[in-house]
């Protein structure tokens, strides 16, 4: 069977789809170069990372060709799309019935979420307004990063209940830029002129109300979109004993400010642009790296020296990984001249005020930071880099003696000659 001229752009656009969502998804499994070049295409990343290119590419071409991110690019999108055509296989019009006039409720939704949405980057919270960004939920999703798997669930689940991509289409921010854009796209997804509105695209009123002489049918088309609420769930882990004896987990340090990753120079700047969605945590060698769980931070990576440390000889996998740039690459530094963080000790948790020869600190760190001085560990802040090795083999229970408290504006150091 001859394939029909005017269905090449349909199946076009449904392979590049196809690939994008592989390339991306793979990412988050170790995935070749290519996956990360998928990743930093998508828009919020490619815009963070060079806004100059991206923010003309993305809107001109949504100008001439309409919502294109949304159809091919946007892994969120093409999985609404592909959950919708599951369920309404044959609605061969899904494109023209998600492009209905806009209701009230949708455009109060969307142009408030949208408001929310530079607010918060603009206040320096991009945990926060990214948490409605297609690519940096789907992130957070495919490193089960608290409710967020539950979240594209409900998504997909309204997208198969309803008519098209129902988050792109009344939440998502990006969705709503670029739907505003597109409606100028000479060569974009529109009804055609000579539609009588006969309903026919609707399986569900087509044999009740055709057209007539070819006169418009009565009015009251209309569209109903769910949107479910996610609950969110808490699940608290024990650790038990046995009965055999009373034991003294290691417990996570409490630092006053956190650790961030090496190459996120600036805590601010690193608060602004980190979309949370996780990808650096998975490349991490060490996995020393985890979601944070504040409010204002919520998924940004902070190292957990509890679980692991970052050593000398880390070769920064997590800036390699970071689509958006946050984790700065640092090229011709090592990761002993970048400086995280400084230790500091707690004499009432250091177990050599009990009269325990414990020198663990000082054997173990890598650039000598840490000297036992007249009995007591003394920590030098110009060499220490904050690897935490010395949190992580600090022998005192339930909390280190030795902790390594965050920089906010880090130290990159470039030695003479290099």
């Amino acid at each position: 069977m001859a394939l029909k001229k005017n269905m090449i752009p349909v199946y076009a656009k449904r392979t590049v789809a196809a690939v994008f969502l592989v390339l991306v998804v793979w990412a988050f499994f170790g995935g070749h170069r290519l996956a990360h070049v998928a990743v930093e295409l998508q828009a919020a990343p490619a815009v963070l990372r060079n806004p100059w290119v991206f923010v003309p590419v993305f809107l001109i071409g949504t100008a001439l060709v309409g919502r294109f991110f949304c159809e091919t690019m946007c892994p969120l999108g093409i999985l609404q799309s592909l959950v919708n055509w599951i369920f309404h296989p044959k609605n061969g019009v899904r494109r023209v019935c998600t492009r209905l006039p806009e209701t009230t409720a949708q455009r109060i939704v969307r142009w408030s979420v949208v408001a929310a949405f530079f607010a918060f980057a603009a206040l320096g919270c991009g945990a926060i307004a990214y948490s409605v960004e297609p690519y940096s939920i789907l992130g957070r999703a495919l490193t089960l990063l608290g409710p967020y798997p539950l979240v594209v669930a409900a998504i997909l689940a309204a997208a198969a209940v309803g008519s098209g991509r129902i988050w792109c289409n009344w939440v998502c921010p990006l969705g709503t830029v670029f739907a505003l854009v597109g409606r100028i796209a000479p060569w974009g997804n529109r009804i055609g002129p000579r539609c009588a509105n006969c309903r026919r695209c609707f399986p569900a009123t087509a044999a009740k109300e055709p057209a007539r002489d070819g006169k418009p049918a009565p009015d009251g088309i209309g569209r109903r979109e769910v949107l479910k609420g996610v609950a969110v769930l808490a699940v608290a882990e024990k650790t038990t004993d046995g009965g055999l004896a009373d034991i003294v987990m290691p417990e996570r340090a409490k630092r006053k400010r956190s650790v961030l990753p090496p190459g996120a120079l600036s805590r601010s700047a690193f608060g602004r642009e980190c979309l949370a969605c996780g990808l650096c945590i998975k490349a991490c060698p060490q996995h020393v790296l985890v979601p944070s769980t504040k409010s204002a931070a919520y998924g940004q990576p902070e190292l957990d020296f509890n679980r692991s440390c970052c050593p000398a000889e880390c070769d920064r996998q997590c800036a390699k990984a970071c689509p958006a740039g946050a984790i700065e690459r640092l090229e011709g530094v090592g990761r002993l001249d970048v400086h995280i963080g400084v230790a500091v000790w707690d004499a009432e948790k250091c177990i050599r005020t009990n009269g325990t020869d414990c020198t663990i600190c000082s054997r173990k760190c890598p650039v000598k930071a840490v000297a036992i001085v007249e009995g007591i560990p003394v920590v030098d802040d110009v060499k220490c880099i904050g690897c935490g090795i010395c949190e992580h083999f600090c022998a005192a229970r339930p909390e280190p003696a030795i902790v390594v408290e965050g920089l906010d504006n880090q130290r990159a150091v470039r030695r003479v000659g290099a």
